[in-house]
C-alpha cells in the first residue's frame, strides 16, 4: 500500500475484476466489486461498480483495452448471470513483450484487504501468463 491508494498490477491478459475485502478479526467484509470493462452487476447478492463508476471514485489503468464479448464455447460451471457479466468483460492488453503488461489502481481507505482477480481463459489451457503484484 501507498498512502491510500493500493495499486495492482496484472500482466499479459485478465477477464475479471478487482474485489477487496476489508479485514476484521474474526470475518472478512465486502467492500467492493468492479466489473472490469463492463456494466455494473450482482454477484453473490453484492452490487458490483461498473467499469465507468470505478474510474468516476478513481480506478485508473494504463496500458489495457476494454473488451467485452460472448464466448463460443460453454463455460463449467456454468456461472450465474451477473457473474456471466462479469466474465464477458475485460481489461486486457494483447502481445505484450515478456515482463510488461498494464497495471490497475484503485484508492482504498487505509486496512488490510483480501484482493480477488478473477479471470478466464478464453483462448487454450495455460495460454496466459500473469503478475499481481500488491
Amino acid at each position: 500500500m501507498i498512502g491510500n491508494t493500493m495499486t495492482r498490477s496484472v500482466f499479459l491478459y485478465i477477464a475479471g475484476i478487482l474485489v477487496p475485502h476489508l479485514l476484521t478479526a474474526a470475518s472478512s467484509t465486502f467492500v467492493q466489486g468492479v466489473n472490469l470493462g463492463g456494466p455494473a452487476t450482482t454477484v453473490e447478492g453484492n452490487t458490483w461498480l461498473s467499469m465507468s463508476e470505478a474510474v468516476s471514485r478513481g480506478l485508473t489503468y494504463t496500458n489495457a483495452l476494454i473488451g467485452n464479448g460472448v464466448y463460443s464455447f460453454s463455460l463449467i460451471p456454468l456461472p450465474d448471470p451477473g457473474t456471466q457479466t462479469v466474465l464477458n468483460s475485460a481489461l486486457f492488453r494483447p502481445n505484450p513483450p515478456n515482463g510488461t503488461g498494464f497495471q490497475i489502481s484503485q484508492p482504498l481507505t487505509s486496512g488490510d484487504y483480501l484482493i480477488y482477480v478473477w479471470t478466464l481463459e478464453n483462448l487454450t489451457a495455460n495460454s496466459r501468463n500473469m503478475t499481481v503484484v500488491a
